[in-house]
């Protein structure tokens, strides 16, 4: 996904709010499926490997 392209002729009030109603909406977003994001955010960040201890000498 392409990053969002942000307008340049912004006030800093009219960045500010956009801002935290982008920030109101993650709260509001996590509030209804925090559960569910926290499963497909462990999916996402294991990683499957193969352990192989034979040429592991003791």
């Amino acid at each position: 996904m392409a990053p969002p392209r942000i307008p340049g002729d912004w006030s800093p009030r009219e960045a500010l709010t956009v801002y935290e109603f982008i920030d109101d909406i993650r709260d509001a977003i996590w509030n209804r499926y925090d559960l569910q994001l926290i499963e497909l955010m462990k999916e996402e960040r294991i990683t499957a490997f193969k352990e192989d201890n034979g040429d592991v000498v003791f």
